[in-house]
């Protein structure tokens, strides 16, 4: 059997993936691997069952390892110190990475493997990764290596709390952490011993010394740009030039990838070939620095995985056997499962072995059909291969990419025509810099504005395809089993002697699926009414399914850096299979209000943007908020008390609060002006107090409207009111729920505790930071009610 590991390899990834769903004893896929490896013995001469029981084997085999990793990495001893204030031992594992924090000193994080935990006195041995959180005006002068002595509060890390959102806890748990320690101070932070010399410790020097260097001679906004491109740190890069990268499918530039391991031992084999004539040790140097680059680098998935191809396949040429590119892909995600089985659920493995694999089956074919076009002379040539690549690559990921980021990029076939052929002068520059630039300053300035220069252009380049009419488009969640369609298609398409036999049924069957999803979110919402209060933290996100299909989105909670719209509010739309909102409404002009608007302005065109008072209160907030819907051309107006929305199924939003004479009012809050709408769909309604204060409240009062009402959301996110006036309130709406947006220790005190008492004795309470996003779904007359703290969705 001359190409073993194309089998081994997706029968292995596909025991890991069974084994996560099942969750079986590990002596289960144990004994079936050991049986399953006795019977491949006994089958050597037979071709096919030899075949069959590898496939078996390696499905047994992956199942296995991954239960074992998964107790192998298991933490012990942390569990009874959780959610407390405690003293952890442990040792350091990585390098310090810092990032903006919001409203305080920016946030450090490295991961401590712990050794012991003292708690009141009481020391325990402990085993388990603990992800650091640390509050600092600098970074500590940590490294590899070091012991430490940190206190803070032990958590446990938290998973989504919201449909659709990515959820961090699955994100950690696939790095072994399970746990997190929150550090207040750098006074908190106690250095027991240095770590000695190691290779590990040196490499982490060698990367900071690299960031310092873009950092201090690449000019902004290009270093971030920079510090992602050479080194895969891509915390500094501002999110719009992120933006323009993602929508023009050209964001693997920023990911260091297969593309720039392959330009730099280009680069590299030109430097030695001109110092080294002996082609083995030319060779071997150059494995050696290219494994150097892994931690370089962060050790990312696609830096190993195109550091491990390009060593399997020289080594191959250097025995005089050759090597199989097939072969080697498939050896290279074998050693990556071998040293984290949980590595094939990262998007980063998805897209880096997707993507080789795509081009090495579909390229050749599209090469040899456009060859007779272009490809007489060199230029026609490069261009037929480069396109061809581009394409292998877009056709095989788009599935994926639609899954995974809800986008599709056309734009980008010809986009990486432009930009990739950019990448090797631009690497090629950066070499040069690394080596010339800690020999002075005059040399790091000006080697340091080529850099930012030559970055400038990638980045023009990349704006204008950003620009290009349908480029790009976001998609509602697809169904795993559309995207399974959509590859289905490519296999027919990709093997010639099946196009004839199962061309037609294959495109029949996804067009029936891409007709059901299409139609299966407009079926749910047909005379049904969601009300849907998102977990953003410190703010406010509601959004409002109507019966018949329209949406609306009330407040979005913060904006940048924290972006809840991006995070929260966009996600979960997709989920529902939301693609045109019907208008977006701002209560008022606070940032954990309208902060996150902006991207959801810009994402979902929609017919309206109405506003509450919004005079008055200029900022970056709403700077970026009103540049959005002007930018996609939505209408604004202004709410008062007596404007509505109606809709034909009996749906209806009525504005409340405030009068038209205090816009613009000084001398009243902006709290106090917030809107208040009132929901009404049949016998159902709900009333949203946005941020009301006393004033607010009393002038609701007095206005004679009707306020009574199913579900109350509380003003303030559940502030101190005088009781008096908060009992009046209660009185007048009688709800049967009242829910309260707000964010888990957060610095105003929110909710008052006299606030929540008082509620509780007329109405059930739900808060979003206890119980994550609250949804109410009104269908057939009956309400109910679910929460989705967690992960977990609960049905009240």
């Amino acid at each position: 059997m001359q190409r073993p590991f194309p089998w081994i390899a997706p029968s292995v990834i596909l025991g890991i993936f069974l084994q996560d769903s099942l969750r079986a004893s590990p002596i289960i896929p144990g004994v079936l691997s050991a049986a399953i490896f006795v019977s491949l013995g006994l089958s050597l001469r037979r071709t096919r069952v030899f075949v069959s029981l590898l496939v078996a084997f390696s499905m047994a085999a992956g199942a296995f390892w991954v239960s074992v990793y998964d107790r192998w990495q298991e933490p012990f001893n942390l569990e009874p110190f959780q959610e407390a204030d405690v003293y952890c031992l442990g040792v350091v594992q990585d390098s310090v990475e810092s990032e903006k924090g919001f409203g305080g000193a920016p946030s450090h994080r490295f991961v401590l493997g712990t050794v012991s935990v003292e708690k009141d006195g009481k020391v325990e041995a402990a085993r388990g990764r603990v992800r650091v959180f640390l509050r600092a005006r600098r970074p500590p002068d940590l490294k590899p290596g070091d012991r430490v002595v940190l206190f803070g509060k032990l958590e446990q890390v938290s998973g989504a709390t919201n449909p659709g959102e990515w959820s961090r806890r699955d994100w950690l748990a696939r790095r072994s952490q399970f746990y997190e320690l929150k550090v207040p101070s750098a006074l908190d932070l106690f250095v027991t011993q240095k770590g000695g010399f190691s290779l590990a410790r040196f490499l982490s020097d060698l990367r900071s010394r690299g960031l310092s260097l873009i950092g201090r001679y690449v000019t902004a906004p290009y270093a971030g740009l920079a510090q992602a491109l050479v080194l895969g740190d891509r915390t500094g890069i501002e999110q719009a030039i992120s933006d323009r990268f993602i929508e023009t499918g050209t964001v693997h530039v920023l990911s260091i990838s297969g593309l720039h391991v392959g330009i730099l031992a280009v680069i590299l084999l030109f430097v030695l070939r001109h110092l080294i004539g002996s082609i083995p040790v030319r060779m071997t140097l150059l494995i050696l620095l290219l494994v150097v680059y892994i931690p370089l680098t962060g050790a990312q998935a696609p830096v190993v995985r195109s550091v491990l191809l390009f060593v399997f396949l020289a080594l191959g040429r250097l025995a005089g056997g050759g090597s199989d590119p097939l072969n080697s892909l498939a050896l290279a995600a074998l050693v990556l499962v071998g040293l984290n089985p949980h590595g094939v659920e990262e998007i980063g493995f998805q897209l880096s072995f997707g993507g080789v694999l795509s081009i090495m089956l579909m390229s050749p074919s599209l090469i040899e059909r456009w060859d007779p076009w272009l490809g007489r002379k060199a230029p026609g040539r490069f261009l037929v291969r480069l396109a061809a690549v581009s394409t292998a690559a877009w056709l095989g990921l788009a599935p994926l990419i639609l899954l995974r980021f809800n986008l599709v990029t056309p734009v980008s076939l010809i986009a990486n025509l432009a930009v990739v052929p950019l990448l090797t002068p631009i690497l090629a520059l950066f070499v040069i810099f690394f080596l010339v630039a800690p020999f002075g300053v005059f040399w790091g300035q000006a080697l340091g504005r080529a850099v930012g220069w030559s970055l400038g252009a990638l980045d023009l380049t990349v704006d204008f395809f950003a620009g290009v009419p349908y480029g790009f488009y976001y998609l509602s969640s697809p169904l795993p089993w559309v995207i399974g369609a959509c590859y289905a298609v490519l296999v027919v398409l990709l093997f010639k002697g099946y196009i004839r036999r199962y061309a037609f049924p294959v495109l029949a069957v996804l067009l029936i699926m891409l007709n059901l999803w299409a139609w299966r979110f407009l079926a749910q919402r047909n005379n049904n009414l969601a009300l849907a209060f998102l977990d953003v933290g410190q703010g406010d996100a509601l959004v409002l399914e109507a019966p018949g299909g329209g949406v609306w989105v009330v407040d979005a909670g913060l904006g940048e850096p924290a972006d809840k719209g991006r995070r929260v509010v966009v996600p979960y739309l997709w989920s529902e299979g939301v693609q045109r909102v019907s208008g977006t409404i701002v209560t008022h002009p606070d940032a954990d209000h309208a902060g996150g608007m902006a991207r959801i302005a810009r994402l979902f065109p929609a017919r309206a943007a109405l506003e509450g008072d919004l005079l008055n209160s200029p900022g970056r907030t709403l700077d970026r908020y009103t540049e959005a819907v002007r930018t996609a051309r939505v209408p604004r107006m202004t709410l008062a008390r007596g404007d509505r929305i109606r809709s034909p199924s009996g749906f209806e939003v009525v504005c409340l609060h405030p009068p038209r004479e205090w816009h613009g009012a000084s001398h009243i809050s902006e709290n106090d002006r917030s809107l208040v709408l009132k929901v009404t769909y049949g016998d159902f309604s709900a009333i949203l107090t946005g941020d009301i204060e006393e004033k607010g409240i009393r002038s609701l009062l007095d206005s004679g409207l009707d306020i009574k009402a199913d579900v109350l959301k509380v003003p303030h996110h559940g502030a101190r009111l005088d009781p008096g006036i908060l009992a009046e309130l209660m009185e007048g709406v009688r709800p049967r729920y009242a829910v309260v947006s707000v964010g888990a220790a957060n610095r105003y005190g929110h909710p008052d505790r006299g606030t929540l008492e008082l509620i509780q004795e007329s109405c059930r309470l739900l808060r979003t930071d206890l119980s994550g996003a609250i949804i109410f779904r009104l269908r057939g007359g009956d309400l109910k009610v679910s929460t989705y703290g967690d992960g977990n969705s609960v049905t009240l």
